[in-house]
């Protein structure tokens, strides 16, 4: 009922960015989510100053499996609203689903940027950056996790074996012995 009542409206004034917006909303509770994502299109089009629904239409992308889309629209709402943690963390997960590091790479940065107290990005980018090879990029971010966060025995892990990698084997010991201790059970295991 509602949605043909934004349908009239959209008929109406085929040049309103709003009903358009409550037009797509409409079809994507309705779980037509091609319907949702053109309407949201066009609204853009024709408004592309609507930071709720650039990031509606990048989720919208997203639960219909067009990463590249999604990603590309997370980008642009993140241009306007830099400080979206939640959102920043979507295009994350766009940008993995890409497969490119890189890219996934820059959005965890962009968040470490935005929350700079949140160990999360450098753990992800540690991650990132061990995964291709780059160990001491990698050590480096697992450190400032470290620092910002009490450290949990992933994260040490993480440090220790880098370290050691590294050759630097007493920073790795000093961290092995603090993941012993906190990890006691493990050890004897």
């Amino acid at each position: 009922l509602a949605q043909a009542e934004f349908e009239r409206a959209h008929q109406l004034d085929p040049k309103d960015a709003q009903s358009l917006s409550l037009l797509a909303r409409s079809q994507l509770q309705n779980k037509d989510t091609a319907a949702g994502i053109k309407s949201l299109e066009i609204s853009l089009q024709q408004d592309s100053k609507q930071p709720d629904e650039r990031h509606l239409l990048a989720q919208s992308y997203a639960s219909a499996g067009k990463w590249s889309q999604a990603y590309d629209q997370f980008a642009l709402y993140n241009a306007m609203v830099p400080k979206d943690e939640g959102a920043i963390y979507e295009w994350a997960a766009a940008a993995s689903h890409l497969k490119q590091p890189s890219r996934e790479l820059a959005v965890w940065q962009r968040l470490a940027a935005a929350a700079p107290r949140n160990p999360l990005p450098h753990v992800q980018s540690g991650l990132i950056l061990q995964t291709s090879g780059q160990k001491a990029a990698a050590l480096k971010e697992f450190q400032q996790a470290l620092r910002l966060a009490r450290a949990g025995p992933d994260a040490l892990l993480n440090v220790a074996t880098l370290e050691s990698s590294l050759g630097q084997n007493e920073k790795a010991m000093a961290h092995w012995q603090q993941l012993v201790e906190a990890q006691p059970r493990a050890a004897q295991n």
